[in-house]
């Protein structure tokens, strides 16, 4: 099982503490149980977190040189175990010693108060395979082990030089670098996700409001088509109507000077034959004309 420590989201920020320096000496027993603890990190937007480890006795066939455990699958099998109870996967793990289970007590309290202000820190119960408790007696569970009892190596060690202390250190840091850029290319990648879905949005709602103004526009010049070709076919029909009220009209004219022209042309020939009559022409009288 795990539990939090911390119940808010943090930001990543500062450096990845593991408290190394003067507190680590280095084993000279050739190999045995010693006090180790395990941590890693996973890195998810919006949600980086710090797993913690209880500290164990765990079994290495030769006395590390430095505080890290070089044993890769004791990180592997706590990666596995993170996953487990969490579903969370670890971006970076690692696991440490110290001489004395007082020291990795105070170790492992340092480095969850060291982090617990950038990360969101997680205990993880585990005792991985072939691990004892810490409340195991050292000098009986190192014997037949080929070393001396961790509690008693304080006269069998030498301490650590300054260049692995600052080796740890850069490692450390390198580690959470790494972790930073990761959460910084998730946070871009959400982002650029986040700007393409709402571009996305933006173009269908531009779309969709393009689509009814278009249609609206259509509407608007239909009606007016369908208006313009209504008023040219009134006026078709008016206008046929004028030209044959026109046409009507020159009929009854050319009718009428028509009528006019013959009444003068009657007129005219009788007050010629009344002059032809009067001087003698007796067959050109005749009565007046209507």
């Amino acid at each position: 099982m795990w539990t939090d420590f911390t119940l808010k989201p943090v930001v990543m920020a500062g450096i990845l503490s593991v408290s190394v320096g003067s507190s680590w000496t280095a084993f000279a027993q050739d190999g045995g149980y010693y006090p180790v603890f395990c941590q890693g990190i996973s890195v998810e937007s919006g949600d980086n977190r710090m797993f913690i480890s209880d500290g164990f006795f765990y079994p290495l066939a030769k006395a590390p040189d430095t505080s890290s455990i070089q044993d890769s699958e004791i990180g592997k099998a706590f990666a596995q175990e993170v996953k487990r109870v969490s579903g969370k996967t670890l971006l970076d793990q690692s696991c440490f010693t110290r001489s004395s289970v007082d020291d990795l007590r105070n170790f492992i309290a340092s480095t969850r108060s060291n982090n617990g202000a950038s990360w969101k820190v997680a205990e993880v119960n585990w005792l991985p395979k072939g691990a004892r408790s810490l409340d195991t007696d050292m000098a009986d569970l190192n014997k037949g082990q080929g070393g001396t009892p961790a509690k008693a190596a304080s006269s069998l060690i030498s301490p650590i030089s300054p260049q692995e202390i600052r080796a740890e250190e850069r490692a450390a840091r390198a580690a959470l670098l790494a972790a930073e850029r990761e959460a910084a290319a998730q946070k871009m990648a959400a982002e650029r996700e986040a700007a393409a879905q709402k571009l996305a949005e933006e173009r269908a709602k531009e779309a969709e409001e393009l689509r009814v103004q278009n249609g609206r526009q259509l509407a608007a010049s239909e009606a007016e088509r369908r208006k313009i070709a209504a008023d040219k076919e009134a006026f078709a029909v008016k206008q046929k109507a004028y030209e044959a009220g026109q046409q009507a009209y020159a009929a009854a004219m050319a009718k009428y000077q028509a009528e006019t022209q013959a009444a003068a042309d009657a007129r005219a020939k009788w007050e010629a034959d009344v002059k032809a009559c009067e001087a003698g022409e007796i067959a050109r009288c005749g009565p007046k004309p209507n």
